[in-house]
């Protein structure tokens, strides 16, 4: 072989072996994005996109609170409307009970002229003005506080259960109580009592409003589970004391305000699950708020800039 030819030879040899050493030299690529392995789990199995899983899933959780909201609705109407038949029908059982509750509260308070005064006052405090009163300050409250929705649902609320009041009055035309020493007297029909009604309704959402600002907090939700309870017994007792309602005109005041609440808190679900918005649950209580989205940080890896 000459010489020239061997030189040739060992050049091209060169070139091939740094070729292979800069093959084997040179870091792998990864495809990008994830492989199949290390696909993120999402929330539904793979090949099953249309079935939910978890407790959690939204639609399960609409189904229970619209289920609930239909039983306290239907554990409210049907003793409302019992009750409402009853002094309909001019039931002489119904009303003889009626009739000796508030002659006995009435001969107490009468021959008690502080406690009679006392009622009174309580009578000014829990009147439907006076609801009315203090959910527009709550309703302002919550407005300027950034949750519109909880005070047009609370607004609403109270506004539907007051026009309820007036209505069902007329409709009944039930006489108050008569005494020949009356404590108090009261225009208007009797059934149901606008007191009652009224107070029951703020009483109601107000324990819904709180019920997330107060999860893991027991002491607070006891205070306003208390306050609320308190509210509704103080002025039921007030009524039937004054000798201005029956207990029965109490009662269905209550009934009608909790068969408001579960309807507007039903619908206001609804709603909310049409709009696409967070779901409630017992932990974050009505209309739940997201929370302030996280400040963006450095980026990994980053130097930080000094001052």
């Amino acid at each position: 072989m000459c010489p020239g030819s061997a030189a040739r030879t060992m050049s091209a040899m060169n070139v091939h072996d740094l070729a292979a050493l800069g093959r084997r030299s040179r870091p792998h690529r990864r495809p990008a994005g994830p492989t199949a392995r290390e696909q993120p789990p999402g929330p539904h199995p793979p090949g099953r996109p249309d079935q939910p899983v978890g407790p959690d899933h939204p639609d399960r959780g609409l189904v229970g609170r619209l289920l609930l909201g239909g039983l306290v609705a239907t554990a409210s109407a049907v003793p409302l409307t019992v009750l409402t038949a009853l002094v309909l029908s001019r039931s002489g059982a119904l009303r003889d009970w009626d009739t000796s509750i508030v002659t006995a509260v009435h001969d107490q308070v009468v021959v008690r002229p502080t406690l009679g005064r006392v009622l009174g006052w309580l009578s000014v405090v829990t009147h439907p003005n006076t609801v009315r009163g203090a959910t527009a300050v709550l309703v302002v409250g919550l407005w300027r506080g950034g949750h519109r929705r909880r005070a047009a649902w609370l607004a609403a609320t109270i506004t539907l259960g007051g026009a309820l009041d007036p209505l069902l009055k007329d409709s009944v035309e039930r006489a108050r109580p008569v005494f020949d020493h009356p404590v108090a007297l009261a225009p208007g029909y009797s059934f149901p009592s606008g007191h009652a009604l009224n107070t029951m309704l703020l009483a109601a959402c107000l324990v819904l409003l709180a019920h997330g600002p107060t999860h893991g907090r027991p002491l607070r939700r006891a205070a306003v589970w208390t306050g609320a309870v308190l509210l509704v017994l103080v002025t039921g007792a007030d009524r039937v004391g004054l000798g201005v309602h029956y207990t029965t005109d109490v009662l269905a005041g209550w009934l009608v305000a909790l068969l408001t609440v579960a309807i507007t808190t039903t619908a206001f679900e609804s709603w909310r699950r049409d709009a696409g918005l967070t779901p409630s649950s017992p932990e974050t209580g009505l209309d739940p708020d997201p929370g302030p989205a996280p400040e963006p940080g450095p980026a990994p890896g980053a130097r930080r800039s000094q001052p």
